[in-house]
């Protein structure tokens, strides 16, 4: 998870308070907490290391200090991205996916951002310009929460980060409760909290002490549309394609696994990761005694086919008493129970 705050008038927060911010979101990262300051502005990273455990913590800061980058994520096409600095003054230094983002910047500013291949939530400090950068994924695949007073922007990857940051007691958004109340769940850009609302997947904030400037650098709908292929030949890219973006998701410095559920997106995951495995995939998956919920025996033998590592455990269907913990987590209300299974998982 990453947190941090810009202050227009070059205020600066208590050393403790930053500290808290990454602290109420160490569950996100609890191997490393890493924080940069400066008169009016501080970014952190609490981390999960997934990738070069000895070399990759943030934040990443140019030689010249100037340019401080924390992310998180995981981009998965730095190695490409690395190569491609190879023999550069902007050559990496380790195989931190995060140290890419740092360099990239340095040689191309922020429009680096449209050869990244992966899921982010990325904040880059440019002295240079006294200016933030947030910057989320296309998909939205990491949150990033934002605040503005008017005089102090603040960010991180949960709401209670954000609330550490001097707003014990935000009030409640009574437009947020009833699209809340509509959708069963609140709808982005909204928050339940007068004031917090997402940054936009694909979308890119500049913040200065002039003002905030708010892009979209990546729109599904501005992709523009295929003509003239065959059935054939679209099944065959998309294989391809899926077939590509699993392998570049198994590079990974520690163990990893999937979720099994027995169906056809899992499966087809789990049967293109042993496609490119030596070892056999590790695969999770719980089982339900109610028939009705029960799909642990399609996971079976999706994993039997594929020759994976399986484990399965049976839980009761009824798991509120979760659902306090799974309320927080989340930061506000949410009315799909699906994902107090995925947590048992």
């Amino acid at each position: 998870g990453i947190f941090g705050y810009f202050n227009r008038r070059g205020k600066s927060l208590a050393p403790d308070t930053v500290r808290s911010m990454g602290e109420s979101i160490r569950h996100r990262g609890p191997d490393d907490q890493g924080v940069f300051s400066a008169p009016g502005v501080a970014l952190g990273n609490q981390r999960l290391s997934i990738i070069d455990l000895a070399g990759g913590h943030q934040p990443f800061i140019s030689d010249d200090q100037n340019i401080v980058v924390v992310q998180n994520g995981e981009i998965f096409n730095h190695l490409e991205l690395a190569q491609e600095l190879e023999g550069t003054p902007y050559a990496c230094r380790t195989h931190s996916d995060t140290e890419v983002l740092l360099r990239l910047y340095e040689r191309e500013g922020i429009a680096f951002v449209e050869k990244l291949n992966g899921m982010f939530a990325i904040a880059i400090y440019d002295a240079r310009e006294q200016a933030l950068y947030l910057v989320r994924d296309r998909i939205g695949v990491k949150p990033l929460y934002v605040h503005d007073d008017g005089e102090q922007i603040t960010f991180a990857s949960e709401i209670k980060s954000v609330l550490k940051a001097g707003m014990p007691h935000p009030p409640m958004d009574e437009e947020a409760l009833h699209h809340y109340l509509t959708f069963n769940y609140v709808p982005a850009p909204f928050t339940l909290y007068q004031g917090v609302r997402h940054l936009m997947p694909g979308h890119l904030m500049k913040i200065t002490s002039q003002g905030v400037e708010v892009s979209c650098w990546w729109d599904l709908a501005a992709v523009q549309p295929v003509h003239g292929r065959s059935e054939e030949e679209w099944i065959e890219e998309f294989n391809a394609i899926l077939d590509d973006a699993v392998r570049l998701r198994l590079r990974c410095d520690v163990p990893f696994g999937a979720f099994l559920s027995g169906g056809v997106d899992s499966s087809t995951v789990v049967g293109l990761m042993a496609r490119h495995m030596t070892d056999p995939v590790k695969t999770f998956c719980i089982g339900f005694d109610d028939p009705r919920y029960d799909e642990s025996a399609y996971a079976q033998e999706a994993a039997e086919r594929f020759g994976a590592e399986h484990v399965m455990e049976r839980v009761e269907p009824d798991m509120l008493d979760l659902w306090p913990m799974a309320t927080y987590h989340c930061d506000q209300p949410h009315g799909d129970v699906s994902f107090l299974p995925t947590y048992r998982v």
